[in-house]
C-alpha cells in the first residue's frame, strides 16, 4: 500500500473473503433473473436501487449499480469488519477532520463490485482486485458502481474475465466524480 499525492492504492486477493462479506451484509436484499445461460440481467430490491446491465463473456459487456450510503450502513459495516475508526462512525469526531463528516470505508465502497457479481453471475469467483481510492465518499453520497469486461480468456470450464471497476460519486447538476478505480479478475461459469 502506498500514498502518492493523496491517492491510496491497495492490492489484494478477494477469493472467499469478499463472498463471505457479501453474505454478512444481510441488510442488502438481492434477486436476479437469468435471461439465458451466460447472460444475466439483475435487479436489486434493496434501498440501493437497481443493478442494470448484462454481463457476458464478451468485451464491453457491463453492469452498474446506483447506491446511497447511510450512516446506519456504514456503522453496520464497521461492526462487521472491526474497522471502527471514528472517521467512519462518529460524526462529531469526523466534523473536526479535514473531511468534515464521516466517510465510507474504501473496502465497503468496493464491495459493490462483489454485490453485483454475486447477485447476477451465480457461480462467479473473484480471483483478484486492485483498487485506487481517489476521492472520499461521504455519508449520504449517491454513487454509481460499474463493472465492464475488458478481456476474456476462455478456460476449459468457463472464462476468466478481466474487468474495469469504477465508482463515481453522483452530484446533482454536475459531472460525476471518479472516487474508486481498479481492475478485477473473475472466474465465471460461462
Amino acid at each position: 500500500m502506498g500514498n502518492r499525492q493523496g491517492v491510496y492504492e491497495t492490492k489484494f486477493t478477494f477469493n472467499f473473503i469478499t463472498h463471505r462479506t457479501h453474505h454478512m451484509l444481510s441488510f442488502l436484499n438481492f434477486s436476479s433473473t437469468i435471461v439465458r445461460p451466460g447472460l444475466v440481467r439483475a435487479f436489486s430490491k434493496g434501498p440501493a436501487g437497481y443493478i442494470v446491465g448484462k454481463l457476458a463473456a464478451t468485451t464491453g459487456s457491463s453492469i452498474d449499480l446506483t447506491h446511497t450510503y447511510s450512516q446506519k450502513e456504514i456503522t453496520g459495516f464497521a461492526e462487521l469488519s472491526g474497522d471502527t475508526n471514528p472517521i467512519h462512525v462518529d460524526p462529531k469526531f469526523a466534523a473536526n477532520t479535514p473531511f468534515g463528516k464521516t466517510i465510507v470505508h474504501g473496502i465497503y465502497s468496493s464491495s459493490l463490485f462483489s454485490r453485483m457479481l454475486g447477485s447476477t453471475v451465480h457461480g462467479s469467483v473473484y480471483v483478484g482486485q486492485t483498487l485506487r481510492f481517489l476521492k472520499p465518499i461521504f455519508t449520504d453520497n449517491t454513487v454509481k458502481a460499474k463493472i465492464e469486461v475488458v478481456q476474456v480468456e476462455k478456460r476449459k470450464r468457463g472464462s476468466l474475465l478481466t474487468c474495469s471497476t469504477t465508482v463515481h460519486i453522483l452530484q446533482e447538476d454536475s459531472i460525476p466524480v471518479l472516487a474508486v478505480v481498479g481492475e478485477a479478475q473473475v472466474l465465471v461459469p460461462f
